[in-house]
């Protein structure tokens, strides 16, 4: 089963600061467009650590645009914080923390340059990024969508080229 949140997961907008800017102060818009590229460590952190692909390995979670230059150093801090806390912390969980990317958990993909470029180096990230377009959102590639696919797997093996513009959606949403 394959469950998809968006970055901003619905709802109303956290309140992280102790005193709120004002809603109109100018450049919050642009600066939330970005925090929320970065929404899915929280959920990707809290669903590996409280045991959930443990008990239903057969569980496919998708965090939509939120791209995928930032999973190698998630990855690293969870692995590493992982085996330094694990001892005394009981954690449900047996299984490296890595091993759940790319089969249980996954993003969506747009123009990140970064990400497609460690997917050029580690496997694991190709595992776990879908292309997608954002039509018709501000972010959209749309209509230079094969010119952002060209640029951005220039060097990419055709292998992961393949997972992440076809073959991982396919796999998560049994389309095959």
């Amino acid at each position: 089963m394959a469950v998809c949140i968006h970055r901003t997961m619905g709802g109303n907008e956290p309140k992280a600061q102790a005193t709120p800017l004002p809603d109109a102060a100018p450049g919050l818009n642009i600066a939330g467009v970005v925090q929320r590229f970065f929404t899915g460590v929280a959920p990707f952190a809290q669903l590996t650590f409280t045991g959930v692909f443990e008990r239903h390995p057969g569980l496919k979670f998708v965090d939509a645009e939120v791209n995928v230059g930032w999973l190698r150093f998630w990855a690293q801090m969870m692995e590493q914080e992982y085996e330094r806390q694990r001892h005394w912390a009981n954690p449900p969980l047996h299984t490296s923390p890595i091993e759940f990317v790319g089969k249980n958990l996954f993003v969506s993909v747009l123009d990140d340059f970064v990400g497609f470029d460690d997917a050029k180096h580690d496997a694991m990230v190709a595992s776990a990024a879908m292309f997608s377009t954002d039509y018709p959102h501000s972010t959209t590639l749309f209509p230079k969508t094969q010119q952002y696919i060209a640029e951005l797997t220039e060097g990419l093996a055709e292998d992961r080229k393949h997972a992440i513009l076809a073959g991982n959606a396919v796999r998560v949403f049994n389309l095959a």
